[in-house]
């Protein structure tokens, strides 16, 4: 086999050698990520997408951990319909699933799911076609349990953060938010 110069490859002469170069030692990471600020590839950055979604995979593991050690069947994300529907219970399926911001599809599963396990109670709406859900006893019962472990988790992940700070964060993530919503594009 030829021994290849990196100018022999098209993806490599489109780049500068110092970028590849200090790409290749960066040792933080090594998740090839595309910055149009930077011109190019890089592979040492954390931009605030990145960071979020970091955030989210490790909140998802480490709330799964607490439910299931507190015996709370709120892992796997059900959490995030309990407290939806505590909110406003008796809302259509659709309606949280916009206000959620997930597939219809996946919140009707998790909500057959759910429904197996006792947490909700879904009920024919006014249209044959909708169904309105509502906690069950059974999850009204988890509410304590579940907030409280994600008011222990809020707190552990905003140590450190002043009020101050806490306010700009959350008002910045709203408009982060508010830009990604799907109804905006």
């Amino acid at each position: 086999m030829k021994d290849s110069n990196r100018n022999d490859l098209p993806f490599f002469s489109s780049l500068h050698h110092e970028k590849i170069s200090a790409q290749i030692t960066c040792t933080r990471n090594y998740f090839p990520l595309y910055s149009s600020r930077s011109g190019g590839i890089i592979m040492d950055a954390w931009t605030p997408g990145r960071l979020i979604s970091t955030i989210y995979r490790r909140c998802q593991r480490q709330l799964d951990r607490r439910f299931a050690e507190a015996d709370v069947e709120a892992g796997h994300g059900v959490y995030l319909y309990l407290v939806e529907l505590a909110r406003q219970d008796g809302t259509t399926q659709s309606d949280l699933a916009r206000r959620l911001a997930l597939d219809p599809a996946s919140v009707t599963r998790s909500l057959r799911r759910m429904e197996s396990m006792g947490g909700i109670v879904r009920r024919e709406g006014t249209d044959g076609r909708e169904r309105r859900v509502f906690l069950s006893s059974a999850g009204r019962e988890a509410l304590p349990q579940v907030t409280k472990i994600l008011d222990e988790w809020d707190e552990m992940a905003a140590n450190g953060l002043s009020s101050a700070e806490r306010e700009q964060l959350e008002a910045l993530l709203e408009r982060m938010a508010t830009n990604t919503e799907e109804d905006q594009r």
